[in-house]
């Protein structure tokens, strides 16, 4: 992939969670400000289910849970977007894990943005940390929307 490919794109990583409602807030005021366009993406881990366990092929619903993401992302745009409705909007919904899809998908581009769930050290150590991971491997700025800041960022700042 190039690295101009994304040029004056900012992605966005959604959970649906408020300090990721957030970010995409502030992902919409950066598009405004540089006159990019915001890839707003969310990725999940399908459920595992081990193949040699079962006598026949196994089918996951990926269409069921694609929708089940797909509105979450439609809600969080609903709540983010007012006031920055002419910034061009791109909705990636994938499985895969968010940390490396979130690197992959920001490569070469102008910032990724993510809110912080702000778990604290032990819950970090047990379930990872999507930020964390991001942090490490992207190759574009980083913004973790911290979650003391939430409150901050309410929709009259948006404006």
């Amino acid at each position: 992939m190039s690295t101009c490919s994304h040029r004056n794109t900012i992605v966005v990583g959604v959970d649906g969670s408020e300090p990721s409602v957030q970010a995409l807030r502030w992902g919409f005021k950066e598009a405004m400000l540089r006159d990019a366009s915001v890839t707003a993406a969310i990725f999940w881990t399908p459920p595992g289910i081990s193949p040699s366990s079962m006598p026949i092929p196994v089918v996951t619903p990926m269409d069921d849970e694609t929708e089940v993401y797909r509105e979450v992302l439609a809600e969080a745009l609903r709540r983010a977007r007012p006031g920055y409705e002419k910034v061009p909007v791109r909705e990636v919904v994938e499985p895969g894990l968010a940390g490396s899809r979130l690197v992959e998908l920001a490569e070469g581009s102008e910032m990724l943005i993510l809110g912080s769930h702000g778990h604290g050290h032990v819950m970090t150590a047990l379930m990872g940390s999507v930020s964390a991971a991001v942090i490490r491997k992207a190759n574009c700025p980083v913004v973790v929307i911290p979650t003391r800041l939430v409150a901050e960022l309410e929709p009259s700042c948006s404006r």
